[in-house]
């Protein structure tokens, strides 16, 4: 199934879950679930999952397909959803833990990463995401609501690259572009990463709880 296939079933998904259809949940509602991600809790549809991932106070949540768990983090964007990531991403050890650098808001989720072979590009993966370095572009910044707490919010438009063949280093640019959105609670050392543009997504973490 294409990506813009996924799009299409996830949104459908998500308009079941606002309007209601006949032969759903209580009073014909679409089925949904209180979806426990870390001290979050989405009303979401039913079906979506939520994978440890590989920073212990981290989550992902798959909205679609077949997606297993990984020890990988670089592997963690192969199906539609999105990444819920706690203090140990946002302040990493840097002499013990992940190859990650301490999280900068002014840079893209793919660019926090300092190992050669990169992050793939959830598009492609046999490419690699990148960073302001190689042009990514901050193309929308304001605030928003998680669960009542004000979160800063980013978007950004992203160029994938080949991987370079010493060691996956960016190489060229390419034509696959994807946008990423960023919902960070600075108080809270909390970062929900989306880059799959999942439906709805600002709606439910508006109306999501902490525990």
């Amino acid at each position: 199934m294409t990506r813009a296939a996924r799009t299409v079933l996830i949104a459908g998904a998500l308009a079941l879950l606002a309007t209601g259809c006949s032969g759903g949940g209580k009073n014909g509602s679409a089925p949904q679930s209180g979806l426990k991600v870390g001290n979050l809790t989405l009303a979401a549809p039913a079906g979506w999952k939520v994978n440890k991932d590989m920073f212990p106070d981290s989550f992902r949540v798959v909205v679609s397909g077949t997606c297993k768990a990984d020890d990988d983090i670089a592997n963690q964007n192969g199906c539609p959803g999105f990444q819920v990531l706690g203090a140990s991403y946002v302040t990493p050890d840097e002499q013990n833990g992940p190859p990650v650098s301490p999280y900068d808001p002014a840079e893209t989720h793919a660019g926090q990463f300092v190992q050669d072979a990169g992050y793939n590009c959830p598009a492609d993966p046999k490419l690699r995401g990148t960073g302001k370095a190689q042009g990514a572009k901050l193309v929308k910044q304001a605030t928003a609501t998680v669960g009542g707490r004000t979160a800063e919010y980013r978007e950004w438009s992203i160029a994938c690259y080949t991987r370079g063949p010493e060691v996956g280093e960016p190489l060229k640019k390419t034509g696959t572009v994807y946008t990423e959105r960023d919902w960070y609670l600075a108080a809270a050392k909390i970062l929900i990463v989306d880059e799959w543009n999942t439906p709805g997504l600002d709606q439910l973490l508006a109306k999501a709880t902490w525990k």
